[in-house]
């Protein structure tokens, strides 16, 4: 039986700049493809090390991002 995977589409991330482990941890402990290219996402533009991604993905950030309320897309300039 053949299964389908849709294909990341519209993501524009440079995955080849990302250690393999950070890779290796996705594969073990994401539970989709949005989880996935989201902690992709955020360890580019943040630099995360490995152990700071690590620690991210063990208390869950892609489920606690965007919970607060905030006016921080009102307040705050935009990233230069």
């Amino acid at each position: 039986m053949e299964t389908s995977v849709q294909q990341p589409v519209g993501f524009n991330l440079n995955i080849l700049g990302i250690p393999w482990r950070h890779h290796v941890v996705l594969l073990d402990r994401a539970k989709s493809m949005g989880e996935a290219f989201f902690y992709l996402q955020q360890t580019i533009e943040n630099n995360w090390s490995q152990v700071i991604f690590t620690l991210q993905v063990e208390q869950d950030l892609y489920k606690r991002q965007g919970k607060a309320i905030n006016n921080f897309h009102q307040t705050l300039p935009e990233k230069q």
